[in-house]
Formats: structure tokens, C-alpha cells, sequence
């Protein structure tokens, strides 16, 4: 699976530089993501107004790390300001929707609080985009206990840099350095957390 999406991330940026040279512009990516994200399915079976104010069982740990999510932007900074109220919700429906063998684990913060920082807080739109992320691509297999598929990712992420960075990969065995160490917070926050 992650060799086939870092493909296809690969080929469809040859695409898109090939119509927008100078890179895609900054106002239309939010348009872009929603269409590869949603293409034409709705998560609107689950109605995120009664899930964001229906009390859970993941709220203490939701409500632990919501502080903790991008503290140096703007929209985060203010303790139950409106950016971390709208990430508490965000956060809430989607863990209560994808039911507790998911639940909430950490990493799942940095990815909603991107979708609400690209949705300038637009939560019904960050939530239906979240829960693509979740079931159409997947990536709630990344949060099931033990993490399954992470230990798949990290083990292919290690096989990637051993056969593209050979001098990479003779310095870390050296060190005994797998991407356990580097990449596991890559994955689960799909390389958000530190980005802002």
C-alpha cells in the first residue's frame, strides 16, 4: 500500500508540474484536496453535529492533547480559543465515528488540526476530509492497537531508503538506526507535526 501511494504521489507530481510549472497555487489547494480526497464520496452518514457534542469516552486524552497541537500558530495558541475548541470537536466526532477499536491515539491531533488549519476552521468540510483519510485511504490502520500497519510502513520505509540511499542506509546500520526512531511520527501525523 505505501509503496503504491509514494508512486502514484510521485507520477502525479509529474502531472501537475507538467500544467502548473511554477507549482499549484496556494488559494486552489484546498479545492485539490478535497477532490482527491472526497472525489464524489460523502461521509455525511455520520452526522457531525450530534457526534462533536456528544460526550466520549476519548475526551480526556482528546482534550490532553489539543494543547499540545501546533502551540506556536495563531489559530491554536489561545487555550479554548476557538481554533482548540474546533479541533476538540473535529477530534471527537471522527474517534466516536470510527468507533473504539480505533478510538484516539496520538498523531491523529497533528492530522486534524492541518485539515482545520487548510479549512480555515471549516469543520464539517476538515471532518469529511478526515474521515476519507480514515477509511477511503486508510490510515485508521495505522491507529488500531499495536499498530499493525505502521510496522508495515516503517519496515518499507527502511526497504525504500536501503535501496535509494544505499551511503543512508550503511551509516544507520552502522548506528543500528531504524526508521522506527525517525519515521514513525512522519506517519502517523502524515508529516504535519513541527510543520507550522
Amino acid at each position: 500500500f505505501t509503496c503504491k501511494l509514494w508512486w502514484s504521489e510521485v507520477h502525479s507530481h509529474r502531472v501537475l508540474r507538467h500544467f502548473f510549472p511554477q507549482g499549484f497555487p496556494d488559494a486552489l489547494r484546498p479545492y485539490l484536496w478535497k477532490v482527491l480526497l472526497l472525489g464524489d464520496t460523502t461521509y455525511e452518514a455520520f452526522d457531525y453535529e450530534v457526534l462533536s457534542s456528544t460526550p466520549s469516552a476519548n475526551d480526556a486524552d482528546i482534550k490532553r492533547d489539543v494543547g499540545r497541537t501546533f502551540p506556536d500558530v495563531d489559530v491554536f495558541k489561545e487555550k479554548q480559543g476557538a481554533g482548540q475548541q474546533a479541533l476538540f470537536r473535529l477530534l471527537r466526532a471522527g474517534c466516536t465515528a470510527l468507533g473504539e477499536e480505533i478510538g484516539y491515539c496520538q498523531g491523529m491531533n497533528f492530522v486534524a488540526g492541518h485539515l482545520l488549519l487548510v479549512y480555515d476552521l471549516k469543520e464539517h468540510c476538515a471532518f469529511q476530509c478526515f474521515m476519507a483519510l480514515m477509511i477511503k485511504l486508510e490510515m485508521k490502520e495505522f491507529f488500531k492497537p499495536r499498530f499493525p500497519q505502521l510496522q508495515v510502513a516503517v519496515s518499507q520505509f527502511d526497504r525504500l531508503v536501503k535501496g535509494h540511499l544505499t551511503d543512508v542506509h550503511h551509516c544507520f546500520l552502522q548506528y543500528h538506526i531504524s526508521a522506527n526512531y525517525y519515521a514513525t511520527v512522519w506517519f502517523m501525523a502524515l508529516f504535519a507535526y513541527g510543520d507550522h
